[in-house]
């Protein structure tokens, strides 16, 4: 046999090798696809293929589950802080309305009473006690109470005006801060105000003025003295 047929033969070998291995490949990964098959459609393996799914998809319950009762418990956390808010303004509101009813109710006493009780003094004497009431009227509004009973709500006891402004703020949205912030302003500058104008009444001018720029509409109509009236009649 010379060396070009030994080659032949021997590459004949070889693939006939590699063909009897692929034989034996097929038909390994047959036998095991239709063990698996069998497998799979037998009574045990249904079980545990459905082990598999039922234990897969309660995960994915629990998960989605626990998932609900997170965003309920914020969006019920949410409800609560809210509407503990809203409560908090409505008593923040009422109680500054309140406060500025009883501040106005105080002038409107210095204005009828003052004067005739000291009609046995100079002018200029009335003029300055009347003036000292008023603004001591003024100076309660921008200090703390000095007992609980003064307050509407015993939580704002330790309240002045101006804080409480400056919390009814705080508690507002955004859109609705402006006015309140304004209001906050025009108190603080009441007392430098047209007070002692010539003519007219001191208590009364600085009712017009806490009427007409102090006074919100959200503090009107709770039925307190003078809220309601307008800066041209502060003691309506």
């Amino acid at each position: 046999m010379d060396l070009e047929e030994a080659m032949k033969e021997r590459l004949h070998l070889e693939e006939k090798y590699r063909a009897e291995v692929r034989k034996q490949l097929e038909a390994a990964s047959q036998g095991s696809s239709d063990k698996l098959s069998k497998f799979l459609n037998s009574s045990f393996g249904l079980w545990v293929l459905s082990a598999i799914f039922i234990s897969g998809a309660g995960t994915i319950y629990q998960n989605w589950q626990k998932s609900v009762d997170a965003e309920k418990a914020t969006f019920q956390q949410r409800l609560t802080e809210e509407s503990i808010n809203r409560q908090a303004i409505e008593r923040l509101d009422i109680e500054i309305s309140f406060r500025l009813s009883q501040a106005l109710l105080q002038l409107s006493v210095i204005a009828e009473r003052v004067s005739v009780q000291l009609k046995d003094k100079s002018a200029d004497e009335r003029t300055l006690a009347v003036a000292d009431a008023t603004f001591g009227v003024l100076q309660n509004l921008a200090s703390a109470l000095r007992n609980d009973r003064e307050a509407l709500y015993s939580e704002h006891s330790g309240y002045s005006l101006p804080t409480l402004l400056a919390e009814l703020r705080r508690r507002l949205p955004e859109a609705n801060r402006a006015e309140v912030e304004r209001s906050l302003a025009a108190l603080a500058g009441v007392a430098n105000s047209t007070m002692f104008s010539s003519g007219g009444s001191i208590p009364e001018q600085t009712a017009s003025i806490l009427l007409e720029k102090v006074v919100l509409n959200r503090w009107k109509g709770t039925a307190f003295h003078h809220i309601d009236c307008s800066s041209k009649t502060p003691f309506c």
